[in-house]
Formats: C-alpha cells, structure tokens, sequence
C-alpha cells in the first residue's frame, strides 16, 4: 500500500478538518477534536505531518520568486548575496522617488532645520538601536583551562545540597571529568556540568541527564537551565520528545517521560537579537520551529505545540549558588567531615555537619576522586593529576562494594564503626546502628580516595597556610568478629601520597616515607620486596600516619591495597584529619593515648583501653 492509498483511508471529515487547519484559525471544539485525532492515528499524524511540509515548501518557493522579481526590477545588474539585508532595503528604495519629489518643495531654511533635527533624532535612534538590538550579552562563559585526556568532555564544576538518585547503597563518579556516555541522576538540589565549550547545563533534581558529546547530552526527565555564552558554540539537547538546538542565550528546558507521555517545555529567557532565533527545535516527525527569546513553548510526542506564559527566571538560574566561603579557625580538619557536604559549603559548615556513615563521593566538598579496584593497572589519582602504579606493593583489580565512609567501615550490608583497640569482639558483625566510636575514614584494599587540597583551602580561607595529614591509628578495623580465614589471611597495605597536577611529592607506606621512581609518566612506590609485602594483619598492630603538606600540594590520596588474596581486608584511618601549621600535629584530644610508637608500627596490646566500649 502506498501512501496516497493510505491517507485515502481516513475519514473525509478528518482530512478536511486537517487542511483547514493550515488555511484558517479552528474553532476550539474543531481544535480540540483534531488534537484528539492525531494523538489516536498514526496515519493521521503522517498525512499533517506531510500536508505541513507541502505548505511550508510551497511558502517557501513563493516567498523566493517574489523576491527575486523584485531584485530583478530594483536591482537589474546586482545578483542578491544576502537576501535578509536585501529584503530591507527594498523596503526602503521603493517610495525614494516621491521622497525626492517633496524633499524640492521644502525652502532652503526649513530644509536646513528638518536636516539638523533628523541628524539628532537619527543618532539618537541609532544608538538605541545598536544598545538594544546588537548591545552585549552578559553570558559569561566558564573557563576550562583543565589539564585532563581529551575523552574528557565536560566536567562536575559544582553541586548545592545535591543528592544522588540511588542513596541506600550511593554510587559514585570515579572523578569529576565527565565523558560521552556518563548518566547522571540526581535525587534532589542542584548540580553544574562545565563543556570544554564554555556552556554551563545546571541539572535540577529530580533529573536524569547523559553527557552524549563535548556539545551536549540527552535530558530523559526533569529541568535543565543553560547558558550559552557566544554566538560561535551552541548546545545540543536531545529529549523525549524530540531535539533541540540552542544558540547564545539563557533558557530553561522541562522534560517529561513516562508510559503516557513524552512532553518537553521550552522556555527562551534572553539572548536573541530582535527578529532573530537563537534555538531550534525538531519534533519526533521532523517538524522543525525557531524558536527566540520570550517564547514558552510545550512540545509533546504528537507534533502539538501550545504557547504558555514565560515563568520567572529565577526558576531556572543562570548561575551556581556562589560558594560560602569564610576564615576558618586553626582547629583539625576531620576529612570524613566533608563527605556530606556540597562543593558550595565553607569549611566551617563541612565540620559542624558530622553526618555518621556519609559515603565519599566526587561531588563533596574537597573529593577529587574515589577509585574502587582497577588497582593493578596505571591510575590518575585525580582526573587532572599524575599517574600512578600500585601493582608491586599490592594493588589489585577486586572490588569491594561499599565507598569510603565517615567514622565507619561502610559496605552494602552493614557498616561498622570505626575502632583500633587491637582486641577483637567476641560476637558476630553488627550494623551500622551502632554509636560512632572513633573519627576517621574507613576504606576498603584496593580502592583510593583522593581530596582536593585547594578546594578544601579555599572553603576556609587557608590559601597558603602549610597542612599536615594525621592518622592516628591506622590498619585493620577491630569493631567486627571477622572469620578464622579472615584472622589468618587479611593482609593490606596503607597508603598516602601528595602531589600536584605534575609530581609526586612525598609518599608514605604504612607510615613511612618511602621513595617514588617515575618511568616515563607513571609513578611507583621504590621499596624492596620486604617492605612492600610487610603489611598490616589483624594483630592489634596499627601504624600512624603524620606527613607534610606543602601549600602548594594540591591532592592527598589515601590508598588501601591487598596482599595476597583479598579476605576480609577492612582498613581504616582513624582520626583522619589535616593539622593547620604552624601548631604540630598532634593526637586528638579524645583518641586514645598511644606513647609507644616506633618507626613502623604502634603496638597497642600494653595499652590500657577499657574506656572504649568493645
């Protein structure tokens, strides 16, 4: 069946009701019903869709031959090259004539005057004109200046009290570069994606986004705010109900997607020159509209468009919530502190808000990266840091389920507190219901966790100021009766490394420093076998960490890495945290006292330790 036999076979009334409506307004009942019969029959949809195109092509060739009749007569000898400017002037040139006429009628003097008067007002008008049509556009784009690979395509420039849409057992970017294929779903607040372009996208939860190419990405649900800082880039957005193109400007998309409907609502703030468009969209049939600035637009998955009434601006933000930043106090930075805290928090707010159990992930304030397995192979320790090789001191590929958490060994099904006592319990594994009992970051072998140390700065006013990190106590996690095998085969190392975008720093292994040899661009920890293969076991042995931070550090990875099989290999840092200089790093006030400490490793088995609760 061709398609002339298929048209054919919808009602008369129905293709009449069709073609009328691309000759004259309908009624709304007629509108109504229509609307009705294109979301019913795919057939109908087809036959507007192509009586649509007939007419907009037949407008098209009209609209070319009278202009071209009348650049012929005006312009006998001068082929059109732009037919918008032309267009004007022929407006223009066809009264000259008569003008002419009336203009040697009118005395010298009179002339001289209209003259000097026309001068003024036609300066006047013409600086308003340009200030109001062509003026400059306050779209600031956002610098990339990011060192990273070139499958980076966009990035995480910032959150605001955001929350992933899958938090019981929260999952996590590995860094904040984003490439072709990342899905985003957010549960709630806001978060910023950065292109290497310059367009800013501003994800409002609930949402779903995926970042599809380094000029934009696929909204399946909820509402988006973009700018689009110059007329030389734009963005593209693909929805459920169709595409858009979006030139230089500010607008806000909506989209909806469900089993009964697939609608997406198009709001154009500012950005278009008058008489211009600045987007563009296509609907699932390939009907194309312009759309400008003061359009509200609802498109939905029949080809329908309804106007609507442009909502406030401020619905839809231009910009990111500014950070909070304010001086913070010489006190301890606990680290595991940060991790419910959005990249817009100060400081001081990231230490008052102790949420007990919060995962690491990249979109806290001051985490750069959090790695989980994958560790016997080259890894960057932040999307624009150096590169690194842990395989010949114990990195591995397992994955252990579970981020990094705050106070507590986190994992999918139960979450211990933290506890270096060097007793083990005497019961089974308990949940993470249980009162927190140390500070510190609790973090699984082979998996890395790595802060932003000028963003961390920044968020307190510290730019400059000389850190160390401190960990009391670090190595097995004691608040758990782990198995016989676990007893005897658990085995990691603990690592913390400093650097810059470029270098290593410093590097410490189980709490010593430790050289770093560097073959072409990868880095590796220089020990001999019997170092890297000492480790730490559950024997109530544990090590403590002190190393330096230079103020011009920019990242501080902590690494726990397996020896051997992976059994059980639940490693901590207790009391994480970083010492403002110039006061020394010491224990915190309400850890446990250790005073035996040697050049390797605290034993805590003379130590009196019945204040904590076993």
């Amino acid at each position: 069946m061709n398609e002339r036999e298929r048209f054919e076979e919808l009602p008369r009334d129905v293709r009449f009701l069709i073609q009328r409506s691309l000759d004259e307004p309908l009624a709304d009942a007629e509108f109504a019903e229509l609307q009705k019969t294109l979301k019913a029959s795919k057939v109908a949809r087809e036959f507007y869709l192509r009586l649509t195109q007939l007419h907009a092509d037949l407008f098209s060739h009209k609209q070319a031959a009278d202009l071209v009749r009348e650049v012929q007569f005006e312009y006998p000898s001068e082929p059109p090259t732009r037919v918008e400017g032309f267009r004007l002037r022929l407006a223009a040139l066809r009264p000259w004539g008569r003008v002419c006429d009336a203009w040697r009628a009118i005395p010298p003097r009179a002339a001289a005057a209209l003259l000097i008067a026309g001068l003024g007002l036609g300066g006047g008008v013409g600086i308003w004109a340009a200030a109001h049509v062509y003026g400059p556009r306050d779209f600031a784009s956002v610098p990339w200046n990011w060192r990273v690979e070139s499958d980076v395509v966009a990035r995480i420039e910032s959150t605001h009290n955001l929350v992933w849409q899958i938090w019981e057992s929260p999952e996590t970017l590995p860094a904040r570069g984003l490439r072709a294929g990342e899905m985003l779903r957010i549960d709630e607040g806001l978060l910023q994606i950065a292109y290497r372009n310059g367009v800013s996208v501003i994800l409002q939860g609930p949402a779903v986004y995926e970042v599809r190419s380094s000029n934009g990405g696929k909204l399946f649900s909820g509402r988006i705010s973009t700018t689009i800082p110059t007329d030389n880039v734009n963005l593209l957005v693909e929805t459920p109900a169709g595409k858009l193109q979006l030139g230089v400007g500010h607008f806000g998309l909506v989209a909806e997607n469900s089993a009964s409907s697939r609608r997406l609502t198009f709001y154009g703030f500012d950005g278009s020159v008058r008489g211009e468009s600045n987007a563009q969209f296509e609907n699932l049939f390939g009907v194309v509209s312009h759309l400008s600035s003061g359009d509200a637009v609802l498109f939905d998955d029949a080809g329908l468009a309804t106007r609507l009434a442009l909502p406030v601006a401020d619905e839809f933000p231009r910009q990111m919530p500014q950070p909070l930043v304010e001086a913070y106090p010489d006190k301890p930075i606990y680290l595991g502190n940060l991790f419910d805290d959005s990249m817009t928090a100060s400081l001081t707010q990231a230490m008052e808000s102790d949420a007990y159990n919060a995962a690491a992930e990249t979109i806290d304030l001051g985490v750069a990266a959090v790695r989980i397995g994958g560790l016997d192979v080259d890894v960057r320790l932040a999307e624009d840091g150096v590169l690194f090789n842990f395989l010949n001191v114990g990195g591995g590929a397992a994955k252990v389920s579970g981020l990094p958490g705050n106070d507590t060994h986190r994992a999918i099904s139960v979450a211990l507190p933290i506890r270096t006592t060097g007793r083990l319990l005497e019961h089974d594994l308990a949940d993470g219901s249980l009162p927190k009992v140390e500070e510190g970051v609790g973090i699984d072998a082979n998996k890395l966790l790595t802060f932003e140390l000028r963003e961390i700065r920044r968020a307190g006013k510290l730019e400059g100021r000389e850190m160390r990190f401190v960990a009391d106590r670090a190595g097995m996690n004691d608040r758990e009766h782990p198995l016989r095998n676990s007893l005897e085969s658990a085995h990691a190392n603990l690592i913390a490394v400093v650097s810059t975008e470029s270098e290593v720093l410093t590097a410490h292994l189980n709490g010593q420093p430790v050289d770093v040899v560097r073959h072409g661009d990868v880095n590796a920890i220089d020990v001999d076998e019997a170092t890297a293969t000492r480790g730490l076991r559950y024997d109530g042995r544990f090590v403590r960490f002190d190393v330096p931070l230079p103020p011009h550090a920019r990242f501080l990875s902590l690494v726990a890495v397996q020896l051997e099989s992976e059994h059980h290999d639940h490693t901590v840092f207790s009391g994480a945290r970083l010492e403002i200089s110039p006061a020394a790093a010491s224990v915190d006030s309400e850890a446990v006292d250790s005073e035996a400490v040697d050049s390797e490793v605290v034993d805590l088995e003379a130590v009196d330790l019945e204040a904590v609760d076993s």
